[in-house]
């Protein structure tokens, strides 16, 4: 093949990869969503279609207004990444169709549109999206009269070729799940060696490599952290970090809808309407409580990207914990009752058993405590968003209440922590790692105090989050600054016990790091074209999905490793007797295999 055929051939190539494929030829309704509170108009059919080959639009819907609405216009807005790079409005008087001028009340109406569109619309949406999912392109719907306020209807659709693949998947979601439930398996594994062995119960608490629970969580929750920002996201990694919005007790369930709610979801009619493509018809699907619209960002948009309602944010993040505090209550009272009938029955070395038994309720305290911990940053960040977007003095008024309650849980833990350091009976009493182990049991004991920079690393990042919502450049860049100072004191204190998991805790916290610096070039004072904001996005997905896969080798490492070293342990015990049996009267031990005597222990 010479020169020449080979540049043909590459060119072919090229060309066939950069343009976009026979199936995203067609771009129409994947979801729509209400942009408004209005109730003027019951939409009951809507469809939208692109043709991208032809550059032409096709428009129809169907609905019912509840008054007259003389005069009205449709307004019709395309949308890439939040920026419109189309806007026309039609007069319904100019369509030859009846009941639209003017609209009758209580009685249903057709709008049929075909439209050729300006040819430099295609030219704004670089050909490479056109083969990713999450496509990032939406249109405005709107219908108004001149003799009504507001508008009539709203409605945004988010508009993709049919098929097409999303990041936002239930594999993804379980995957991450999975990972959380492996590590908890090793964990177990790490309690109950040390519990058969020679270890404490407060040994047992604090023996666990790198990744713990706490380290999964904590990566899953900045991971949604970072979709919740006011930030002109690329649509495909917005729908990346849904993936993990369980972290954040961001979960649509219903039973939690009708508790939070009073027994009526307020998210009915938005998880209805989110449905509804193609032509495929609903009863009265609006009007909606929860509006979501191009122009809305942040902890909003992410929450109705999850169909989960806004005004109770919150108090749904509380239930959750609630509930996930009354599991462990119940799992720990039921093992409580075991070794207790064990310790009683005296199958086992039953002195230990009651030692167990009588510490069981402050390791109980300390498991709450770190599950507590845990909830920290969905619960502080969520209460500070009610605080500024407020429902009820109820619920603003329980959000402070909890906030007390964690004050004073910390300030207590933290001044029994330095009361007990004085006396220097931190390490040497073992209640006190099961008490009070959950912020300082991690660390190495010259290092202990590293739990306050935590803490106000973890307190900081959830009030920039709550508090700043509606500014997402001083999100990103405050966030990028904690990460950077908090990667500072990792590198130079190393307070982690072995090198492993302080070299690890550095690679989480470089991670971090680097994507909040991505996340910064998102922010509008850069202008970032689409092309590259996708890119960046695609960088984001990469980053984090390599992060996720590099924490399941070393949990699956750690399972291994714990499974052998258990079997290791066993063949120990197993070969003690025969050693005792093997030692002559003055102490020294010979092996059984060999008539070398073998140095005395």
């Amino acid at each position: 093949m010479n020169l020449k055929t080979k540049v043909l051939w590459r060119v072919a190539l090229l060309a066939c990869l950069c343009a976009p494929p026979a199936s995203a030829q067609i771009l129409s309704v994947q979801k729509v969503q209400a942009c408004d509170q209005t109730t003027d108009i019951k939409l009951y059919q809507l469809n939208l279609t692109y043709n991208v080959g032809a550059n032409t639009l096709y428009f129809y819907t169907n609905g019912e207004s509840n008054r007259l609405l003389p005069n009205a216009t449709a307004g019709l807005t395309i949308l890439l990444y939040g920026s419109p790079v189309y806007s026309t409005v039609f007069d319904l008087c100019s369509f030859n169709q009846p009941f639209l001028c003017p609209i009758q009340p209580n009685t249903q109406f057709n709008i049929t549109v075909n439209q050729t569109l300006p040819s430099n619309i295609i030219g704004q949406i670089p050909s490479f999206l056109f083969g990713l999912p999450d496509l990032g392109l939406q249109s405005r719907v709107t219908i108004e009269s001149p003799t009504v306020g507001n508008e009539s209807l709203c409605v945004v659709t988010t508009m993709a070729s049919p098929g097409a693949a999303s990041l936002q998947s239930p594999v993804a979601e379980w995957l991450s799940v999975g990972l959380l439930i492996g590590v908890i398996v090793n964990g177990l594994i790490s309690f109950v060696k040390s519990l058969l062995g020679d270890g404490n119960l407060d040994t047992a608490v604090s023996t666990s490599s790198f990744p713990r629970v706490t380290d999964v969580v904590l990566f899953f929750q900045y991971v949604s952290y970072t979709g919740q920002m006011s930030l002109s996201y690329p649509e495909l990694y917005r729908a990346f970090t849904l993936n993990f919005g369980w972290a954040m007790g961001l979960m649509n369930l219903p039973f939690i809808d009708n508790i939070v709610s009073g027994g009526s979801s307020q998210n009915d009619t938005t998880s209805a309407v989110s449905h509804l493509v193609n032509i495929m018809k609903r009863d009265a699907v609006l009007p909606m409580d929860t509006p979501a619209n191009a122009t809305v960002d942040g902890i909003k948009a992410y929450a109705e990207a999850l169909n989960v309602p806004t005004h109770y944010l919150f108090l749904r993040t509380l239930l959750v914990f609630v509930l996930l505090l009354a599991l462990l209550t119940v799992l720990m009272f039921l093992l409580w009752v075991i070794i207790g009938l064990l310790a009683v029955m005296a199958c086992l070395k039953w002195k230990k058993l009651r030692a167990y038994v009588m510490q069981w309720p402050w390791l109980y305290i300390g498991y709450a405590s770190r599950l507590a911990l845990l909830a920290l940053p969905p619960i502080l960040t969520y209460a500070c968003y009610q605080y500024l977007n407020p429902i009820s003095t109820v619920s603003t008024a329980l959000a402070c209440v909890i906030l007390v309650l964690y004050a004073f849980l910390l300030f207590a833990t933290v001044f029994f922590i330095l009361k007990a350091a004085r006396q220097e009976t931190l390490f040497t009493n073992t209640l006190n790692p099961l008490r009070y182990g959950y912020l300082y049991s991690s660390y190495r004991q010259v290092d202990y105090l590293f739990f306050l920079p935590m803490l106000v690393y973890t307190v900081a990042k959830a009030l920039v989050l709550g508090l700043a919502s509606n500014n997402g450049e001083a999100q990103a860049i405050a966030n990028l600054c904690i990460e950077i100072l908090f990667g500072i004191a990792l590198i130079f204190v190393r307070p982690y016990p072995n090198a492993k998991s302080n070299f690890f805790q550095c690679i989480m916290s470089l991670v971090r790091v680097i994507g909040f610096a991505l996340l910064v070039t998102c922010a509008t004072v850069f202008a970032v074209d689409v092309a590259t904001k996708t890119k960046l996005g695609l960088a984001l997905v990469v980053l984090h999905s390599a992060t996720g896969v590099l924490l399941y080798i070393l949990m699956v490492l750690n399972l291994i490793f714990g499974i052998l070293e258990g079997r290791k342990a066993k063949n120990n015990r197993k070969l003690a007797p025969e050693e005792k049996q093997n030692t002559d009267p003055d102490g020294s031990i010979y092996s059984a295999r060999s008539d070398e005597e073998v140095p005395r222990t």
